[in-house]
Formats: C-alpha cells, sequence, structure tokens
C-alpha cells in the first residue's frame, strides 16, 4: 500500500490507456502519461465536482487533464492527437490515506443542498 497525502492529483482510466495503445500501434507505459493514478473504472468517465473514495484516500474530481506538448516528444508526432479526450482528470484529494492495487473505486453520495 502507498501512502497518498491531501494535495492535488491527476488519474487517467485503463481503457483510455488501451485506446491509446491501439491508436499508437504499441504499448505505452502509464508512467509515460505523468498522471498519478490509473484507475480501471467500467461506468461513465470520472465527473466533474463529484467525490469518489479508492482504498482511505478521497478525492473530488476538479476538471480535465489535457495533454501537455511533453507527450509529443514522449509518445512521438502522434502522441498529442491520440491522447485527446484521454487525458483523464485533475482532483484536489481531500483524505488521504493508503492506497493499495486494486482498490474498488467507489462514488460518494453528496447533498444537492450545501
Amino acid at each position: 500500500m502507498a501512502p497518498i497525502i491531501p494535495g492535488s492529483a491527476s488519474s487517467t482510466r485503463a481503457t483510455s490507456l488501451r485506446v491509446l495503445s491501439s491508436h499508437l500501434g504499441r504499448p505505452v507505459e502509464p508512467a509515460l502519461l505523468r498522471r498519478n493514478l490509473l484507475v480501471e473504472c467500467l461506468g461513465a468517465p470520472l465527473s466533474r465536482g463529484v467525490s469518489y473514495r479508492l482504498g482511505d484516500m478521497v478525492f473530488l474530481v476538479t476538471g480535465p487533464c489535457e495533454p501537455c506538448s511533453r507527450i509529443r516528444e514522449v509518445l512521438g508526432p502522434d502522441g498529442l492527437s491520440a491522447m485527446r479526450g484521454h487525458g483523464g482528470v485533475t482532483a484536489k484529494v481531500i483524505r488521504g490515506g493508503k492506497l493499495g492495487l486494486g482498490e474498488p473505486l467507489i462514488q460518494l453520495q453528496y447533498d444537492l443542498f450545501q
């Protein structure tokens, strides 16, 4: 288990990594994308303004994480265009904690009247 401390984070979905690998015709290592978390979620994409729990950690999605120009250097000339729509999200870590491989991603309920 790795400790996660409150602050900011970025995440991408495993499905996006598979799409990117398919588009480029070669496997892409998750670390090359410079995201803190790689999550497997079968439903809708992670939504801005929604909180999720992953292990002990709770995070709030704050928006899309657009790919930077460095992606072209790392993935080649087609890398930046292949990443469009697959950059993942940025998030604010509300509660840090321990995070282990294979932890379920749980969308938290929230009060609409807060």
